[in-house]
């Protein structure tokens, strides 16, 4: 960085980054923003809550399952 900003020349580096790839994916499935979930069960859940609210949302988007204890 210093060379950089002293105007001098350096390597530049290349590392994987998957933020656009990420991103697109979010893109494709609806998530517009953030924080987003996906329950099990594919629900999207956008957007900030409170905490008792989200709770009622998971607890109410549980899989069914045919066998219960």
């Amino acid at each position: 960085m210093t060379n950089a900003k002293e105007r001098k020349p350096f390597d530049e580096k290349k590392c994987d980054n998957p933020v656009k790839t990420q991103y697109e994916l979010g893109q494709k499935i609806g998530v517009t923003g953030t924080p987003a979930l996906i329950t099990e069960t594919g629900r999207l859940i956008p957007g900030y809550m409170p905490a008792d609210r989200l709770a009622k949302m998971l607890e109410a988007d549980q899989p069914k399952t045919i066998f219960q204890k």
